[in-house]
């Protein structure tokens, strides 16, 4: 994924937690008093977050966009291996509820002995610094379609037949402000070779990058009924930060499994535990508890240590490149209601329908739509469309803006909208708004698998787009994602005195930590340089052969390493499907006959219900219409969240 900005923002380098970004947001919208507020550009956090779910050769892709620029330098460019074919938006909610379910989770359950110490009260405050929470040609190129969506201007093109090396799409991207550097080059090249479509995004006139919110594509499978993902993970590498995080789900029938990045397996029963403990007063009993949720990858003490454990794995095998599954399960509880509860839904249409008062209705409204849908674009464009602000309101100095305007409990709303179809306003809310997050819960739910792979990867190591399928039914077993340990000891003779702190690990053995005390409000303190035994964990090859058997093979050493990780070097190389005459958007003559359902219309095969353009140039777009009524496509949900670095933006 590549998305770039001009020369005039290469200066800018922005890289922050977009949890932080999201309160920020929420508090600005409340204190404005509406849905037109100004915003500051977002901040973004780097690395990717990609969910796939696949089923019958067609997937979805919802990818998640952050952006630190001037609105209109942003631009984004994604390779597919298909023609997509439909466009929509979603919303923030579900990446969030995606982490909050499935972020790893570490936990040491303390199990004291009644000592008859006194046990001070211990002050109410919060963890350490160490502690935190878990088909036109024109240039040179084939313009298969354009449109808008949400905030985005959209277009979608190929190269043509006689642009081998993709010299004259390369270009045209730079001449339409998608800026390419030199270093990008062979990489779109590669791509051409393998028939692969470009989508390219902008921003509106007149949107702000504060308006970005989730965009979702349908497009057929690379193989066709083949139920397979990819990552185009090369473009990423032209302004990718080292060691960046990647967090992958894959929702569908099974287990997934990666089928070109070796598989490491952590060694949970040797991580050292003890760092996940508070080394401050401690908690009177109970649990000490791993992370709390930090959205997007957020990292504390339990994950820090977790990381350096795949790490430290890593090394041993001289691994550049690699993923490990962290979990894989059905969906866990609470996960589905969290991206949308159907029997406590936020908006409710029927409530909003029964409502009279302009201001009434947008302030609820504003309290049930999630935080970036509150300040969606498309959410502005339905106030205008069911409360439009008359000419004049315009004379009225203050009511001359949307802002102003639009401020709920302010005198503009109740002074101009006096009547508003409150029932269509509410459907509208209810389609448009939230159908995709209705939508996509409906479709984990029909999953009975989730996998959510991790991995730190570099952009001298991005040369390969990593590829995932499912592993045959019952081969592999779940993954859980919560990881916990016990602590005990035995009683000091008194309560200044130290003491020996046993941890009984995962596979039943026994770490033993010296020096620990009580705490000064109960709980126990553990030193901070102990020597942990820290063993790593070693790796396997996963994948699925052509006839969908497993393939597992132990990985012995680095040199076993080296030669089974090149043997998959080429895995990638999945070329779409060639134009075979007659076909979809494939080139015919007025005499041809096109394939069932298709018509021959500018020299290519396109579906009767498309519309032809012909601008001013000579040359001709062609959209295709998309069956609305087509639930067959299965979800593939891609967050991503990327950064900043040297002007340039990366999923």
């Amino acid at each position: 994924y590549q998305r770039r900005v001009r020369e005039a923002s290469k200066a800018k380098t922005m890289i922050a937690f977009l949890f932080l970004f999201a309160l920020l947001c929420v508090q600005q919208s409340l204190a404005c008093g509406g849905f037109f507020c100004s915003f500051a550009q977002p901040v973004i956090q780097a690395g990717e977050n990609i969910l796939f779910s696949m089923e019958q050769g067609k997937v979805t892709a919802t990818v998640q966009i952050k952006y630190s620029g001037d609105a209109e330098d942003f631009s984004w460019v994604l390779p597919l291996p298909s023609v997509p074919t439909d466009f929509a938006v979603s919303s923030d909610q579900l990446f969030t509820s995606l982490h909050r379910f499935t972020d790893p989770q570490f936990s040491v359950t303390l199990k004291q002995p009644k000592c008859g110490f006194e046990q001070l009260p211990c002050p109410q405050a919060a963890p350490d610094r160490n502690f935190g929470g878990g088909a036109e040609s024109g240039n040179g190129v084939d313009v298969i379609s354009m449109g808008e969506v949400g905030p985005f201007v959209y277009t979608v093109i190929a190269a043509r037949a006689d642009d081998t090396m993709g010299v004259a799409l390369f270009n045209w991207l730079n001449d339409n402000g998608f800026d390419q550097p030199a270093a990008s080059k062979p990489i779109i090249e590669r791509y051409v070779k393998l028939q692969h479509k470009f989508v390219t995004l902008k921003l509106q006139k007149g949107k702000s990058a504060g308006e970005l919110v989730p965009i979702v594509l349908k497009y057929p499978a690379p193989l066709g009924n083949v139920d397979m993902s990819c990552i185009p993970l090369r473009l990423t590498s032209i302004a990718a930060t080292e060691d960046m995080p990647i967090f992958v789900w894959v929702a569908g029938k099974t287990r997934a499994v990666p089928q070109n990045f070796l598989h490491l397996e952590p060694d949970f029963s040797h991580m050292p535990w003890h760092k996940c403990m508070n080394s401050g007063f401690g908690f009177g009993g109970g649990a000490f508890f791993g992370p709390r949720f930090l959205p997007f990858g957020g990292t504390n003490r339990c994950t820090e240590e977790y990381r350096e454990l795949l790490r430290l794995t890593a090394e041993r095998f001289k691994a550049k490149k690699w993923i490990t599954t962290e979990f894989a399960g059905g969906p866990p509880d609470g996960l589905l209601d969290s991206i949308w509860n159907r029997e406590s839904p936020s908006f409710v249409v029927s409530r909003f329908a029964a409502m009279t008062d302009a201001s009434e209705f947008l302030s609820a409204l504003r309290g049930a739509l999630p935080g970036d849908l509150s300040r969606a674009a498309q959410t502005q464009a339905l106030i205008r469309k069911h409360m439009p602000m008359p000419a004049s309101a315009e004379a009225d100095e203050q009511c001359a803006s949307e802002q102003q305007f639009y401020r709920i409990g302010g005198k503009c709303l109740e002074t101009y909208v006096t009547e508003f179809d409150a029932a269509a306003f509410a459907n509208d809310v209810d389609t448009a708004l939230l159908g995709p997050l209705k939508e996509t819960r409906d479709e984990l739910e029909r999953h009975p698998y989730i996998t959510r792979f991790f991995s730190e990867i570099s952009p001298d190591n991005m040369d390969r787009d990593p590829v995932f399928r499912f592993a045959p039914d019952g081969k592999l077993p779940p993954v859980s994602h919560i990881h916990t340990v016990s602590a005990t000891y035995e009683c000091p003779t008194s309560r200044d005195d130290t003491f020996d702190l046993v941890f009984t690990l995962p596979d039943g053995s026994t770490q033993t930590v010296a020096g620990a005390r009580i705490g000064s409000c109960g709980g126990v303190s553990v030193p901070g340089d102990v020597d942990w035994q820290v063993t790593r964990g070693g790796f396997e090859r996963l994948g699925v052969d052509d006839q969908g058997a497993l393939v597992r093979t132990a990985i012995a050493d680095s040199a076993s390493f080296a030669q089974q990780d090149l043997l998959l070097k080429d895995v990638d190389l999945i070329a779409a499907d060639e134009c075979n005459k007659g076909t979809m958007n494939c080139q015919c003559a007025e005499d041809d006959v096109c394939a069932s359902g298709l018509a021959c219309r500018e020299n290519l095969c396109v579906s009767p219900t498309s519309t032809t353009t012909t601008n001013p140039s000579g040359t001709t777009t062609i959209t295709e219409a998309v069956d609305p009524d087509d639930e067959g496509a299965a979800q593939v949900v891609v967050l991503a969240t990327g950064a900043i670095v040297g002007g340039v933006a990366m999923l």
